[in-house]
C-alpha cells in the first residue's frame, strides 16, 4: 500500500492566482491597526507574508494582537468559493492519474481553505481532507495529522509520499517522520535539502513514486 499526502497552496495551485481584490478587508483591518498605533511597517511586506507564510507565522512576525486577528478572521470567513476563480495547476491531471490512496492536508483558516477546495472542485479526489487551522484548540498541526495518518492506515511511513512546496512545513514534518518527500519547486519557496526530491511539474512524480 502506497499513501499520497498532499498540500494545497503553491502545490495543487498557484496562491497568487486568487485575485487580490478579495482579500481588500482583511487586509485593511491590519493596515488601519498599524496605522491608528503607529506601527512601523510597510505595507508591501504585510501583504507579501500574507501570500507567502502561514497566518500564526505572519501575525506572529508582525506583533498583531489577539482583538485584530479576530477581526481579520471575521473578514476572511465571508470568503465563499463563488468568489474565488481559480484553477489546479494544469499537470494536476497528473496526480489524479495515480491510483494510490491520496489525503490533503492544508494549513490555513478552515472557512478560507474549504472555500479554495470548493471552488478547485478537488474534494473528491481524497479519501480524507485535513486543515491545519492555527485557531483551534488544542491545535492538530501537521505533525499530529502525520502521526494520525499513520495509525490511521496502518501503513510503514516509508510508504508514505509528502508532496507539498514549503521547506519549513509539510516537507521537514514528513522528513522528521520518516517519510518520503517531494517538494514542488514554487516562487515564494526556495528549494530544500530536506526534501528526497526536487520536482517542477506532476508529470516526473510516475518515475519517483513506484
Amino acid at each position: 500500500m502506497c499513501l499520497l499526502i498532499l498540500d494545497l497552496d503553491d502545490t495543487i495551485f498557484e496562491t497568487k492566482s486568487m485575485s487580490s481584490e478579495i482579500f481588500e478587508a482583511p487586509i485593511s483591518v491590519l493596515i488601519k491597526h498599524c496605522v491608528n498605533n503607529n506601527v512601523k511597517i510597510v505595507q508591501e511586506t504585510l501583504i507579501a507574508d500574507l501570500w507567502s507564510l502561514p497566518i500564526d507565522v505572519v501575525f506572529s512576525k508582525h506583533n498583531i494582537p489577539n482583538r485584530i486577528t479576530t477581526s481579520f478572521y471575521e473578514e476572511i470567513a465571508k470568503i465563499d468559493d463563488k468568489q474565488l476563480s481559480i484553477k489546479p495547476f494544469q499537470d494536476y491531471s497528473e496526480v489524479n492519474s495515480l491510483t494510490y490512496k491520496k489525503v490533503l492536508v492544508t494549513t490555513g483558516l478552515r472557512e478560507l481553505q474549504m472555500a479554495k477546495i470548493n471552488a478547485l472542485n478537488i474534494a473528491s479526489n481524497f479519501e480524507d481532507i485535513y486543515i491545519d487551522d492555527p485557531r483551534e484548540l488544542p491545535r492538530k498541526d501537521k505533525q499530529l495529522i502525520f502521526q494520525s495518518l499513520i495509525k490511521q492506515y496502518q501503513i510503514d511511513p516509508k510508504n508514505i509520499w509528502v508532496i507539498g512546496d514549503n521547506p519549513t512545513s509539510e516537507i521537514r514534518v514528513g522528513k522528521a517522520l520518516g517519510m518520503n518527500t517531494i517538494q514542488r519547486k514554487s516562487e515564494s519557496k526556495s528549494s530544500t535539502l530536506d526534501a528526497d526530491y526536487v520536482i517542477e511539474s506532476f508529470t516526473e512524480l510516475r518515475k519517483i513514486i513506484r
